[in-house]
C-alpha cells in the first residue's frame, strides 16, 4: 500500500518574501539545491502516487487553485476544500541560484590614498591607516554578509527524507523504506565538504584618531564619506549624556546613520560612525573623590561598550506612527565602523611621564623628559616634540587620560595625527581642491573681480595661523578679517580687481584695487544719446 506525502512550498523553502540575492558560496552548489526543488515534485514513498510542488494540499490532499494577486511576483495557491492558502518561494530560490548579484568594485587603499591626497594636505601617516581601515572595511562586511546569507539558505535546505519524516509522523504515518533505503540518499548540506575559512567570522577594528585641534581629524573624515558606498555619520559627543538624562542617548548616533542610509537599515547596518570630540566623555579626574554620577562622562562611555563592539539596538527611525509616537527599529551594530576623534588636550604629559626615568640618591643623570614642553623653546620645537610623544601614544596613556579600560580595548587602531609647520599651512591653502584661497577667489568672481595673493603675504598668514596654536582653522579667521573692507566696496562697484599683500596683512597699508575707467561718453547725434565706453586701465 502506498501513502502519498504532501508537503507545502513555504515550509520547504522558507527563506521569506523577497529575500535578497547574495553571491552563493562554493560549499551550496546550485545541483543541490535543484535536487530539493526536483525531489518536492516526485513522490515521498517508492510506489505511491506522484504529487506536484503547486497541485495538491498538504492538509486534505485536495487540488491547488492560484490566487491572482496585485503583485505578479508573489504567487499563492487556495485549497478550496478545507480553505488553506499557501505561499511558493521557488521563485525566489531560482533568482538566488540564476541571478547572483556580483562583487562590486572596491577601491584599494593606494586609490582612497590618492583621493585623499587631492583635499587633505599632510598627514601622510594618518591617510594610510584609514585607507587601509576602509579597505578592510569593506572586505569584512562582504564577508560576513556572505557567511550569514549561506548559513539562512543552509538552514532552510534540510535532508528531504528527514522532512518526509517529519511530516509522515504528524499524520500518523510510519515510513517504513527508511530503514533499508536511508543509505541511498545522502544529506545535501554536509558538513565534510566544508571550508575551514567558511565559518570565520572577522571582527571590526575601531580607530581612533589623536593629535591636535585643527589638523584635519574632521576634514579627512568628512572627505572619506565623499568616496564611500557606505553611510557615514558625524556626531558630537559634547551632547550626547546616559538615558534618562538631559540630551542625547548614545542611540541618536544610530539614527542620524539610519537617516543617512536613506531608511535602509541594511544598508546602515555597514555604515560608518564618526565621534568627534571623542575626549570630551572622559571621566574628571577628580570624580573618585565625589559622589555626583558623571552622566556626560563616564556614563556616556559606558552607554557606548555594546554598540561599539556589536548588539541589536532599537533606534528611533525619524518617522511617528499613529498617536504621535516614534516608530523604533532594531539595527545591528556587529559591522558597524566607529571611528573615534579627539584633541586630547594634555596626553602628552601623560607619555612623557611614562618615560620619566627616575634615580635614587645624589648624581644621577638629568630626566630627559622633565622639560619635553617647555615653554623657554620655540614654537616649532615645542610641536616637534609633542609629535614625537603622540606617536608613542597608546592605550594605557588613554585610560590613564580617563577613559575606561573596557572602552579603550575596543578601539585597537590608533592613528596619530602630527602638528602643521609653516610650510604646510601655506600648502593648505593653495593647493588641494576645495581650498580656503579657491573659496574667497570665487566670492569674489561673484562680486564682479579678480582676487590676488601675493606669496609673501600667504607666508605671513600662515605665520599668523601658526602663533594662534589653533592649526588651519586659523587661516579663515585671518582671512576673513583681512578681507572684511573689500567685501564691503567690491560688490555692485567699479572695481574689477583685488591684491592683497604682506603690507595689507600686517596692517601697514590698503589693498591694490583695479578699477574701470570711463572715457568721455561720445554724443550720438541722431537721438542725443550717450553711450559710454569702458576702457580697462
Amino acid at each position: 500500500m502506498s501513502v502519498r506525502f504532501t508537503i507545502p512550498l513555504s515550509r520547504v523553502f522558507s527563506l521569506g518574501r523577497n529575500y535578497p540575492s547574495f553571491v552563493i558560496n562554493d560549499n551550496l552548489k546550485k545541483k543541490q539545491i535543484r535536487q530539493v526543488r526536483r525531489y518536492c515534485s516526485t513522490s515521498g514513498s517508492g510506489g505511491g502516487k506522484k504529487f506536484r510542488n503547486d497541485k495538491y494540499c498538504s492538509e486534505c490532499g485536495g487540488e491547488l487553485f492560484p490566487v491572482s494577486t496585485v503583485n505578479n511576483g508573489n504567487k499563492f495557491y487556495h485549497c478550496k476544500s478545507c480553505n488553506s492558502v499557501f505561499a511558493s518561494t521557488v521563485k525566489q530560490l531560482n533568482e538566488l541560484i540564476e541571478h547572483p548579484v556580483q562583487n562590486r568594485k572596491l577601491p584599494n587603499p593606494r586609490e582612497i590614498t590618492q583621493f585623499l591626497d587631492k583635499y587633505v594636505i599632510g598627514q601622510d601617516v594618518a591617510k594610510k591607516v584609514l585607507s587601509v581601515g576602509v579597505y578592510q572595511h569593506y572586505l569584512r562586511v562582504e564577508h560576513n554578509q556572505a557567511q550569514d546569507k549561506t548559513a539562512q539558505i543552509e538552514g532552510s535546505l534540510v535532508n528531504p527524507s528527514s522532512i518526509i519524516n517529519i511530516y509522515s509522523s504528524r499524520d500518523g504515518f510510519i515510513d517504513n523504506t527508511n530503514s533499508n533505503n536511508n543509505t541511498s540518499r545522502r544529506p545535501i548540506i554536509q558538513g565534510s565538504t566544508k571550508d575551514d575559512t567558511t565559518d570565520i567570522q572577522i571582527d571590526k577594528s575601531n580607530i581612533i584618531l589623536l593629535g591636535p585641534s585643527g589638523v584635519g581629524k574632521t576634514h579627512i573624515s568628512k572627505t572619506l564619506a565623499k568616496i564611500l558606498d557606505v553611510p557615514m555619520a558625524l556626531c558630537d559627543c559634547t551632547s550626547l549624556t546616559q538615558a534618562g538624562y538631559v540630551g542625547e542617548d548614545v542611540e541618536s548616533v544610530l539614527t542620524k546613520l539610519l537617516i543617512n542610509a536613506n531608511g535602509d537599515i541594511e544598508k546602515a547596518q555597514q555604515g560608518i560612525v564618526f565621534l568627534d570630540e571623542f575626549d570630551k566623555i572622559a571621566s574628571t579626574s577628580d570624580n573618585a573623590g565625589h559622589s555626583f554620577r558623571d552622566v556626560g562622562g563616564e556614563g556616556v562611555q559606558h552607554a557606548l561598550l555594546k554598540l561599539c563592539e556589536g548588539t541589536v539596538a532599537n533606534v528611533k527611525s525619524g518617522k511617528k506612527m499613529a498617536g504621535g509616537q516614534q516608530d523604533t527599529v532594531q539595527i545591528d551594530t556587529k559591522d558597524i565602523l566607529f571611528v573615534g576623534s579627539g584633541a586630547f588636550v594634555g596626553i602628552e604629559k601623560v607619555i612623557a611621564k611614562r618615560f620619566d626615568e627616575r634615580f635614587i640618591g645624589f648624581g644621577g643623570p638629568k630626566n630627559k623628559s622633565e622639560n619635553i614642553l617647555d615653554k623657554g623653546i620655540s614654537l616649532k620645537e615645542q610641536n616637534d616634540r609633542r609629535d614625537k610623544l603622540i606617536l608613542k601614544a597608546d592605550q594605557d596613556d588613554l585610560i590613564k587620560f580617563g577613559m575606561i579600560p573596557e572602552l579603550v580595548g575596543r578601539f585597537p587602531i590608533i592613528v596619530p595625527f602630527h602638528s602643521f609647520d609653516k610650510s604646510t599651512l601655506v600648502r593648505i591653502l593653495k593647493e588641494p581642491k576645495n581650498s580656503l584661497l579657491q573659496q574667497k577667489q570665487l566670492m569674489f568672481t561673484m562680486y564682479g573681480a579678480n582676487l590676488t595673493f601675493s606669496d609673501d603675504a600667504l607666508e605671513e598668514i600662515a605665520e599668523m595661523a601658526l602663533n594662534r596654536k589653533t592649526g588651519a582653522r586659523a587661516l579663515r579667521s585671518i582671512i576673513e578679517k583681512v578681507l572684511q573692507e573689500a567685501d564691503f566696496d567690491v560688490p555692485e562697484s567699479d572695481i574689477t580687481e583685488v591684491h592683497v599683500d604682506k603690507d595689507c596683512i600686517l596692517g601697514k597699508g590698503t589693498y591694490k584695487y583695479t578699477k574701470k575707467s570711463i572715457s568721455p561718453m561720445p554724443v550720438n547725434n541722431s537721438n542725443n544719446v550717450k553711450v559710454p565706453q569702458t576702457i580697462a586701465l
